[in-house]
Order: structure tokens, then C-alpha cells, then sequence
């Protein structure tokens, strides 16, 4: 019994000092079946296989380091022994990432994977896929954004305690710039939503615009995790918050990508730029957690540092 749990955890703790790589691998590995899957594009311009490239294996892109993320910061919360300091914080962070798996599968079960064979859902169907994609996206990020913030709450509290968080230099200063662009332009939005208004707006619709000042929340949070991880010097802790800040980023230039978009700022085709954007901060989600496991697996086991 004891020689089979020294040979499991030998194991364990082998895969999880080659976390990072491994999930490395399989963002490359999904990237991959991505191009491949748009390859009538590359060689021919056939917009309609870019299309389904990007519907179908970009949601199996998404789905697939979503579910990862979510296993990876569980794992953490596991790691971490009760009454460490960032132990609440990992379990708000695993809750974030199913909060965030579950809105893509409901977001996505319809209006991704119907291009299956190339047969996308028509009429009544559409309409209601899309009425789905909106419920699982309205429900699942705004409570996705709420955990999280809470969670890299409790991360700067801690690292502030340790006086880690210095004052923000030149790049910390654009990025708070950046916060306040993104909220001026998700205000200027909210403006002209209500001024269109004819009729009293459903729940649904006013529970969608609380993800946009959670996102502002979560930008600024970023920018002061940008510094905690330059006061670490490197290192896989700092590579998590790290992570974690560029994933931010990319989420909030990708909201402000489809309100460029929707009002005209940008072409139509730069949805397809847009959904590069969603894919990179789906990957900066899932190394996030993946730095920490193989950060707390190698200083528990001194005898992987060399691996």
C-alpha cells in the first residue's frame, strides 16, 4: 500500500513539475487543429471554412483550457495547506474558471459546435441557440468576474502585506490609462443603450452590463499584479500573477474589440482577429494556475528542481 502511494505520488509530482509545459503543448496542439481545421482558407480564401474553423474547434479550443484552468487552480486550492493565505483565494479562482467553463459549453453547445459536419442550425433553431449563448454568457460571466475579483483581492492583500506592491512605474501608469479608456468607452456604450431604449429592458439585459465595471475591477487588479510579479524577479510565482494579468488584458481588449466592432470602428472581418484575442487570454487563464502547481510541486520536492 505505501509503495503503491510512494509510486502514485512520485507520478503526481512529476506531471505537476511539467505543468506549464504540458499545458503549453496542448494550447499549441489545440492552436494547431484550429489552422488545420481553416487550411480551405489559407490555400484557397474560403471564408466559409475560416468560419467554421473558428466556430467549431475554437470552441473546443476554448472548452478544452477552460476545463483545464479549472482543474489546475483546484489543484492549487488542494496544494495549498488549510490556513495559508491564498488558499481562499485559489477556490475563488476555481470557482471563477467553472463559472467560466460552464457559461462556454452552454455558450457554445449550439451556436459552435452546430457547425459539426457543416450543418449550422437555421431558423427557429438559431434563434433559440442564440437565445442560449446569451443566457449561458450573461449568467456565467458577470458570476465568473465576481469570484474572481475576490479572489485577486485576497492575492493583493497578501503580497501587500509583504510590501510587494511598489507604486506603478511608466507601464503600470498606461495600464491604469488603459482601465480608464476601456470604462469611458463601456460608458459611452451604456449611454447610448439607454437612450435607445423604447420599452423597459428584460433582467437579462441589465444583468449583462454588470460584467463591464467587474472587468474595469479586474483591469485594475491586473495592473497591480503586474507589479507584485516584477517585485518577484521572474520565477513561476511571478510567471502565475503574470499570467493572470496578460489574460486580463486581452479579455478587456477583446470586449472593447466587439464594441469597436458592433458600432462600426472596426471592420466586420476583425472578428476574426477578435477570436485570436479570446483564444490568447484563454490560454493566459490556463498557465495561470499551471505555474503555481508546478511552483508548489518543485518546492515540495526538491529532487524535481533538476528535472
Amino acid at each position: 500500500m505505501k509503495l503503491a502511494q510512494a509510486g502514485r505520488a512520485f507520478w503526481l509530482g512529476a506531471i505537476g513539475a511539467q505543468a506549464v509545459r504540458l499545458v503549453g503543448w496542448l494550447a499549441v496542439g489545440l492552436a494547431l487543429l484550429v489552422i488545420w481545421a481553416a487550411r480551405g482558407f489559407v490555400f484557397e480564401g474560403d471564408l466559409g471554412a475560416l468560419n467554421s474553423s473558428i466556430r467549431l474547434y475554437g470552441s473546443v479550443f476554448l472548452i478544452g483550457l477552460a476545463a483545464v484552468e479549472y482543474l489546475l487552480a483546484l489543484v492549487c486550492w488542494r496544494l495549498f495547506e488549510p490556513g495559508e493565505r491564498l488558499r481562499p483565494a485559489w477556490l475563488l479562482l476555481s470557482f471563477a474558471a467553472a463559472c467560466r467553463l460552464l457559461g462556454l459549453i452552454g455558450a457554445n453547445l449550439y451556436s459552435g459546435f452546430a457547425f459539426w459536419g457543416d450543418r449550422p442550425f437555421r431558423g427557429p433553431a438559431a434563434e433559440e441557440a442564440g437565445f442560449i449563448r446569451e443566457i449561458s454568457l450573461t449568467f456565467s460571466t458577470p458570476i465568473s468576474a465576481v469570484f474572481m475579483v475576490v479572489g485577486l483581492f485576497i492575492v493583493l492583500r497578501a503580497y501587500k502585506s509583504l510590501g510587494m506592491l511598489r507604486r506603478p512605474g511608466i507601464a503600470g501608469a498606461i495600464g491604469l490609462v488603459a482601465t480608464a479608456v476601456f470604462l469611458v468607452f463601456e460608458g459611452l456604450e451604456f449611454a447610448r443603450w439607454l437612450a435607445g431604449l423604447t420599452a423597459p429592458a428584460p433582467p437579462i439585459k441589465w444583468l449583462s452590463w454588470l460584467n463591464d465595471p467587474l472587468i474595469g475591477l479586474l483591469l485594475l487588479e491586473a495592473v497591480l499584479l503586474a507589479r507584485a510579479a516584477s517585485a518577484m524577479q521572474g520565477g513561476l510565482i511571478g510567471s502565475c500573477w503574470r499570467a493572470y494579468a496578460v489574460a486580463i488584458f486581452l479579455t478587456a481588449l477583446g470586449e472593447l474589440g466587439i464594441w469597436a466592432t458592433n458600432y462600426g470602428w472596426l471592420p466586420w472581418q476583425y472578428v476574426y482577429v477578435n477570436s485570436c484575442v479570446w483564444m490568447a487570454a484563454a490560454a493566459g487563464f490556463a498557465l495561470a494556475p499551471a505555474y503555481q502547481v508546478e511552483a508548489i510541486v518543485r518546492a515540495k520536492n526538491p529532487w524535481l528542481s533538476a528535472a
